[in-house]
C-alpha cells in the first residue's frame, strides 16, 4: 500500500485494482477503500459547467484525479469477489447509473473472466438494470460465460416473486431466492421502467432459443406470463411469451415443454392446469397434473380447481391419468397416484377440500375410486364442504345427506334425490321400494324442506293418494306401462280392508270402472262394507252401463247406511218418481240427495209438476230447526241453483234466493253460513257474466 503512495494515480489505480483481485482478506480491505476513495473523484468531475478561469485553475487538482475515478470503479468491479458485504454496500452507493454503465462496458469485454464478473456483480445485486445485459450475454461464445448468464437471469426472474410463498416457488427456487444480495438504491420509476426492458429481453431471448440452447429463458416465460402487466411494455411482454405456448412448429416449444415437464416447482404445476385449454401444450400440462410429490403440489391445484368451471376445461381433465392396479378384483390407486389419504385430507383448508371434490369429479377414475374418494366428505366438520360434497355425491350416497344436520346441506340433497323431471321408478320395483322407504321416513324429517319433498315424493311414486295429480298421474303411468302391474296391484288393495278405499278411490280418479266391473260386482254383495267405501262403490257401479252393476245400485237402497242410501238415490237407474219417498227421510243426506234428483230430473217431460214440490221440500230443509238439514240443503242448493233453472222453479226461485241470503248473513252456525256464502257468491257472478253476454249480443246465448 505505501510502495503505491509515490506513484501517479493512474499507475495507483492499476497496482490497487490488481491487489484487489489477488491480495488477502485484510490487504483488500485497505484496497478497496483507496480504490472507493478514488472513484469517489467522479462525482466532483461531474458538474463543470459554466465555471470561470479561476474556478477551473482551482479544481485542477479535482478535475484531474476524477478522469481516473471510472477506471478505479471497474478495479473495484473485478475485484467484486474479494470484497466484504460492507464494502459491497458502500461501492454501490458510489452511484447506481455509474455501476450500470461500468458493468455494461464490461459485458462487451474480450476476456471472458471480465464479462464473468459483471454477471457475478448483476447476480449478487438483482438488480433489474443489468437485465437486458443479461439476456445479451446468453449468446456468449464462451460456454461458462453462457452458462454462468443462463443462471443469473432466474436469480433475476426468482427476485420478482417476493409475494409467493417458498411452498410455492420449490425448495431450490427459494433458496435461489432468497440468497443474500447487496442492492442498488435507484428511483422506483427508473426501476419498474428497467423490469420492463427485461421483461421484453426475456421474451426475445425465450424466441431465439436456438441461438443460445439456454433454458432460463424459457422457464422465466412460463413463470411470468400469466402475471397481470400494469403497462404497455409489460402486456407486449407477457402476451409474446403467452404465444409461444401455441406455437406448435417453433424450434423454443419443444424445449418449454420439457422445462414445464421436468421442472419441479409447484406454481407450473398449478400454471398446467390454466394450461390444459391450449391444445399445443396440453399434453404436457396434463402430465404435469398426473404427479405430486408434496401437499404444497397438491393444494396448488386444488385452491384452483374452480378453473374447471369452464367446460373445455373439465373435459381436458379427463386426458389426465390416474395410475392404477387392480387389487383382489378392485381398481386401487398407484402410490404415485396425486391423490389424497384421508389423513392429508383432513390437513387441507376448506377451500383445498372443495378443491379436492372438483379434483376427483372430473378426472376420469373409476366409478368405484371416485365414490371411495367422495365418501370422506360426509363427516366433514365444515357443512360447507358437506355441501359441495352433496353436490357431486353419487346416487347411492346421496340417501345419506338427507339426515345431515345443516339446514342447506339437507335441503340441496332432497333437491337432488327428488325425482321430479325423472321418470320415476316401476311400482313393485326394488328401486321404488327403496325410494318409497326412504320418502316416508324423511316425512318426519326435522327440516321444512326435506319433509316437503318426501311427502311429496310419496305422493308422486304412490297410487295411495287417489284426490292429488301426483299420484293420479303415476297410475296412469303404470296403467299405460304395464297394465298387467296396474290391474294385479289395484286388486291386492280392494282385498285388503284397510287399502279397499285407496284402490276404490283410483280406479274412480282416472275412470276404470269397467275394467274392474266385476271386483266392484263382488264387493257390492259383502254384508260388512265401510260406509265410506260402500259410497264410493255405489258412485263406481253406477258409471258402468251393465245390468249386473245396475241391479247392484238397486239393491243399495236397501242398505243400513244412509251415506249408501243417498249415493244410490242420485245414481240408481229408476224413474225419479219411485223415489219421493225420500224427500222426507229422516236422514239428512238421503232427503237432499232425492231433492236434488228430483230438481234436477223433475222437469222432464211427464214429471213437470213434480219440480214444484221438490223446490217446496228444499225450502223447507232450508229453514229446519236441524243444522245437519239446513246444511245439507244448502249442499243441495249449490248444487243445482243455477239460473238456467229460474224458469223451471217459477214463484218458489225469488223465496229460496232470499232464504239463501238470509242465511249467508245471520245464520248461527258457521260452516251453514259459509256454503250458503258459496252460493250465494256463485249465483251472483253467474248471473254478472250472463248478463254482459246479453249485453254484447254473444252469439254464445
Amino acid at each position: 500500500m505505501k510502495q503505491t503512495l509515490g506513484l501517479p494515480l493512474r499507475l495507483q489505480v492499476a497496482a490497487l485494482g490488481e491487489g484487489l483481485r489477488v491480495g488477502q482478506a485484510v490487504e483488500c480491505q485497505h484496497f478497496a477503500l483507496r480504490l472507493v476513495e478514488v472513484a469517489g473523484y467522479g462525482q466532483v468531475g461531474m458538474n463543470q459547467q459554466s465555471l470561470g478561469p479561476i474556478a477551473l485553475m482551482t479544481n485542477l487538482s479535482d478535475r484531474w484525479r476524477a478522469r481516473h475515478a471510472d477506471s478505479a470503479l471497474r478495479a473495484l468491479a473485478m475485484g467484486w469477489g474479494n470484497l466484504s458485504s460492507d464494502m459491497r454496500r458502500i461501492s454501490l452507493a458510489l452511484g447506481r447509473s455509474r455501476w450500470i454503465a461500468v458493468i455494461k462496458s464490461m459485458s462487451e469485454d474480450s476476456d471472458a473472466a471480465t464479462r464473468l464478473s459483471a454477471i457475478q456483480i448483476a447476480m449478487d445485486t438483482g438488480d433489474p438494470g443489468f437485465g437486458v445485459m443479461v439476456c445479451t450475454l446468453l449468446s456468449d461464445e464462451h460456454s461458462k460465460v453462457r452458462l454462468a448468464a443462463d443462471k443469473a437471469l432466474i436469480c433475476l426472474v426468482l427476485g420478482m416473486f417476493g409475494h409467493l410463498s417458498g411452498e410455492m416457488l420449490g425448495e431450490d427456487f427459494d433458496a435461489i431466492r432468497n440468497r443474500q444480495t447487496t442492492p442498488m438504491l435507484g428511483d422506483k420509476a427508473v426501476l419498474e421502467l428497467e423490469r420492463c426492458a427485461m421483461l421484453s429481453a426475456i421474451a426475445d431471448a425465450a424466441w431465439s432459443f436456438a441461438s443460445h440452447r439456454c433454458r432460463s429463458p424459457l422457464l422465466a416465460s412460463l413463470l411470468l406470463m400469466d402475471r397481470r402487466g400494469a403497462t404497455a411494455i409489460e402486456h407486449r411482454a407477457f402476451d409474446k411469451m403467452r404465444r409461444l405456448l401455441s406455437e406448435r412448429n417453433h424450434p423454443s416449444h419443444m424445449p418449454m415443454r420439457t422445462v414445464l415437464r421436468t421442472t419441479p416447482a409447484p406454481i407450473l404445476r398449478e400454471r398446467a392446469l390454466r394450461w390444459l385449454v391450449v391444445d399445443p401444450i396440453a399434453g404436457v400440462a396434463s402430465a404435469k397434473l398426473e404427479v405430486a410429490e408434496s401437499m404444497t403440489e397438491h393444494c396448488a391445484v386444488l385452491d384452483q380447481m374452480h378453473l374447471c368451471i369452464r367446460p373445455r376445461r373439465a373435459k381436458a381433465m379427463k386426458r389426465v391419468r390416474i395410475a392404477t392396479r387392480q387389487e383382489n378384483g378392485l381398481v386401487a390407486l398407484e402410490e404415485r397416484a396425486p391423490m389424497l389419504s384421508v389423513d392429508e385430507f383432513g390437513l387441507l383448508d376448506p377451500e383445498s377440500r372443495r378443491g379436492y371434490l372438483r379434483w376427483v369429479t372430473t378426472l376420469d377414475l373409476d366409478a368405484g375410486v371416485r365414490r371411495s374418494e367422495l365418501e370422506r366428505v360426509m363427516a366433514d366438520e365444515n357443512p360447507m364442504v358437506r355441501l359441495h360434497g352433496c353436490c357431486v355425491a353419487d346416487s347411492l350416497d346421496l340417501v345419506d345427506y338427507l339426515y345431515d344436520e345443516s339446514e342447506p346441506v339437507a335441503r340441496h340433497s332432497a333437491m337432488r334425490w327428488s325425482s321430479v323431471g325423472s321418470n320415476a321408478p316401476g311400482v313393485g320395483s326394488m328401486n321404488w321400494r327403496r325410494r318409497m322407504q326412504t320418502a316416508e321416513l324423511n316425512s318426519r324429517s326435522g327440516s321444512a324442506w326435506v319433509r316437503r319433498v318426501a311427502t311429496e315424493e310419496v305422493e308422486r311414486l304412490s297410487m295411495k293418494m287417489p284426490d292429488l295429480a301426483a299420484s293420479r298421474l303415476q297410475a296412469r303411468r303404470l296403467y299405460h306401462s304395464d297394465p298387467a302391474g296396474f290391474v294385479r296391484s289395484i286388486r291386492e288393495m280392494l282385498h285388503q280392508p284397510s287399502r279397499r278405499g285407496t284402490g276404490l278411490g283410483m280406479i274412480l280418479a282416472i275412470g276404470l270402472e269397467t275394467r274392474f266391473e266385476m271386483d266392484l260386482i263382488s264387493m257390492a254383495d259383502e254384508k260388512r262394507l265401510d260406509p265410506r267405501v260402500g259410497a264410493s262403490l255405489v258412485r263406481g257401479l253406477s258409471m258402468i252401463e251393465s245390468s249386473a252393476a245396475k241391479q247392484a245400485v238397486l239393491r243399495s237402497l236397501e242398505s243400513d247406511d244412509q251415506r249408501v242410501v243417498a249415493n244410490a238415490i242420485e245414481s240408481v237407474h229408476t224413474p225419479v218418481d219411485s223415489l219421493i219417498e225420500y224427500k222426507g227421510d229422516p236422514n239428512h243426506r238421503v232427503r237432499s240427495s232425492a231433492i236434488r234428483r228430483m230438481l234436477v230430473e223433475g222437469g222432464r217431460p211427464g214429471e213437470s209438476g213434480m219440480i214444484e214440490v221438490a223446490a217446496e221440500d228444499l225450502g223447507a230443509m232450508l229453514n229446519d230447526s236441524r243444522v245437519l238439514h239446513r246444511l245439507a240443503g244448502v249442499w243441495a242448493t249449490q248444487r243445482v241453483f243455477e239460473p238456467k233453472t229460474r224458469k223451471l222453479i217459477g214463484k218458489g226461485w225469488r223465496e229460496l234466493v232470499m232464504t239463501l241470503n238470509e242465511m249467508s248473513l245471520n245464520e248461527q252456525d258457521d260452516g251453514v253460513r259459509g256454503r250458503a256464502d258459496q252460493c250465494v257468491h256463485r249465483m251472483l257472478v253467474s248471473q254478472r257474466v250472463r248478463e254482459a253476454l246479453e249485453s254484447e249480443g254473444s252469439v254464445l246465448l
